[in-house]
């Protein structure tokens, strides 16, 4: 199996969760943990991490939830972990679009991405 098989398989996966859990509760939590990071040169690896998350949320601001405040959820990407970033999501066409941007548009820069139910979810603990 090649990367690009791989990627398309997770992405199926994650607008299929990003579909239930918005069709449950009206949002989701998009992640993405940089794959490598810490064999990445140390300055590359915080512009390009800096860079990402405010490219997404300059140009994605329109499919952000605002969250419910009491579950750590967010209207935009923030970095959490170093290099792990999360945001709550309205639909799962915004969750597509934001992951596909990203494969097309910093293929320097890999990630992996998540969707969970709750910021708190066993999800991220895989990513």
């Amino acid at each position: 199996m090649d990367d690009r098989t791989k990627y398309s398989m997770s992405l199926k996966r994650c607008l299929s969760l990003a579909n239930k859990f918005v069709g449950e509760q009206g949002f989701c939590i998009l992640a993405y943990d940089v794959i490598g990071s810490s064999q990445m040169e140390l300055k590359f690896f915080l512009d390009m991490r800096d860079a990402l998350r405010d490219d997404l949320n300059a140009r994605f601001k329109e499919y952000f939830h605002p969250g419910l405040g009491v579950y750590g959820l967010r209207d935009r990407f923030e970095i959490s972990s170093g290099d792990k970033a999360s945001a709550c999501i309205r639909s799962s066409e915004g969750a597509e679009k934001i992951i596909l941007y990203h494969g097309e548009n910093y293929v320097n820069f890999p990630v992996r991405w998540a969707v969970a139910k709750h910021f708190s979810d066993s999800a991220f603990k895989r990513i």
